[in-house]
């Protein structure tokens, strides 16, 4: 069931997007595939804390960033609402303003974040990567999504030809302490270096 839910969700988004190169998936459509996907990943249940699922989201100091984050968050409360549940879990979130790289591994720390949503420009997703990795936090890049994903961050998604996009780096996922099951992988584009 949670697999042909996922297949039509892949399938469904049609949109009057050039047909060139990975383009940025809107928000809302994001936060409902997060939640979905997530119940492929095998070891959810080992970063879930009190029955949640924490997603940090981060944004750099760019308005369009920021707007995106949180639309994000409200897609996340959306779910969160209609009581849809990743596994057993409920689903939380929490913005996060890129600042200083020590401020994110606290603030990721404190909220006991699974994953991390980011709406940043690959130049900043080295330093993320890096945090993700030591912290066990799945990295997700909600925009630049070939580019993040060829960096490094674990899952990209985005829109070609009009159609969801769903990018994995399964070296990298690895390196955050995550494995998503066969069936998913078939439904999206392995890239590792």
């Amino acid at each position: 069931m949670k697999k042909a839910l996922l297949i039509a969700l892949l399938s469904v988004l049609q949109t009057s997007m050039p047909a060139h190169g990975i383009e940025t998936m809107p928000p809302a459509l994001q936060g409902v595939l997060i939640a979905k996907m997530l119940g492929f990943e095998k070891r959810i249940d080992q970063t879930a804390f009190r029955g949640m699922i924490t997603v940090g989201i981060l944004y750099d100091n760019s308005q369009n960033s920021k707007n995106d984050a949180e639309n994000l968050a409200t897609a996340f409360e959306k779910i969160r609402n209609s009581d849809v549940k990743i596994k057993q879990y409920s689903v939380n979130c929490t913005l996060l303003p890129l600042t200083t790289d020590l401020n994110l591994k606290n603030e990721l720390r404190e909220i006991h974040a699974s994953v991390l949503c980011a709406f940043l420009s690959s130049k900043n997703a080295k330093t993320v990567i890096q945090i993700t990795r030591e912290l066990k936090v799945l990295s997700i890049a909600c925009t630049d999504a070939e580019q993040n994903v060829f960096e490094g961050v674990s899952v990209g998604l985005g829109v070609e030809q009009g159609k969801s996009k769903i990018l994995i780096n399964t070296d990298s996922a690895g390196l955050e302490g995550r494995e998503f099951t066969s069936s998913f992988l078939l439904l999206t584009t392995v890239v590792n270096k």
